[in-house]
């Protein structure tokens, strides 16, 4: 019986011991990670399939932000991300479609769009160089071709606006025509189910676009031949602040765009 006892006192002090030395788990590591971050970068890629990227892996960490630059609060929502609601990369939250009402970035593509309208619209008129020619009868009127000013697209602009955010957020360095996913303009369009006969995209980042002004001087100057293409119908323009760019700026222009 006084045996029992001791036997019991000595597991009892035992557990004691196990209870004072056991680390204590910590914050959201997982594999080692560390606190806060819960994804392994190191993880494999996901199953689900997608577009290969530049080194052939499908897998991108989500939380390989920008580690530099200006990143503010805007409100927004993804609709279409890299793993939402098709898995193409598994657990990449990288925006696809983007939708907002934030003033700071609606009136910023509301003038960019302006500005581009303005150039195609005046060219396309004869003016600035444009198509110019004798007109009706030898004269010196010029035919307004009916698609001089483009009409703006949701879907396009969505696109182009989860561009410009997609680099703020998660990629250091200025926009490319292909993303580190490995998806360039017919990627990212067919991921957001839209179709179009033709489409291209200009992309522009840095601290010298501050404005919708700055932006377009500098597209319409060195792009002029794609601005004022008369196949393009529709076209969208996308802008984001932040990120080691600070201004980032996208415009897609297509063809008869569905839907």
């Amino acid at each position: 019986m006084k045996r029992t006892a001791v036997l019991a006192v000595r597991i009892l002090f035992l557990l004691s011991l196990s209870l004072v030395f056991l680390p204590a788990c910590g914050g959201n590591a997982v594999g080692g990670s560390a606190p806060g971050i819960i994804w392994n970068p190191t993880s494999t890629a996901g199953a689900g399939g997608g577009t290969p990227g530049p080194a052939g892996v499908l897998w991108n960490d989500p939380n390989s932000g920008s580690t530099s630059g200006f990143s503010p609060f805007i409100p927004s929502s993804d609709n279409i991300t890299y793993s939402i609601p098709v898995v193409y990369i598994a657990d990449n939250i990288h925006p696809l479609s983007t939708a907002t009402s934030a003033p700071v970035i609606i009136q910023a593509e509301g003038g960019f769009a302006g500005a581009i309208n303005g150039y195609r619209s005046r060219a396309l008129n004869g003016n600035n160089g444009g198509l110019g020619g004798g007109g009706f009868g030898g004269g010196n009127f010029t035919q307004t071709p009916p698609n001089a000013f483009l009409q703006g697209n949701g879907g396009l602009t969505m696109n182009a606006r989860a561009n410009c955010k997609h680099w703020a957020l998660y990629h250091a360095g200025p926009m490319a025509a292909t993303n580190p996913e490995g998806d360039a303009l017919a990627g990212r369009l067919a991921k957001t189910g839209i179709t179009a006969p033709g489409a291209v995209e200009i992309v522009l980042s840095g601290p010298a676009y501050p404005d919708f002004t700055a932006a377009s001087n500098y597209i319409n100057a060195n792009f002029g031949a794609i601005v004022t293409d008369l196949q393009w119908t529709h076209f969208g323009t996308g802008y984001w602040t932040g990120g080691s760019e600070t201004y980032y700026w996208s415009v897609i222009f297509a063809r008869n765009p569905q839907p």
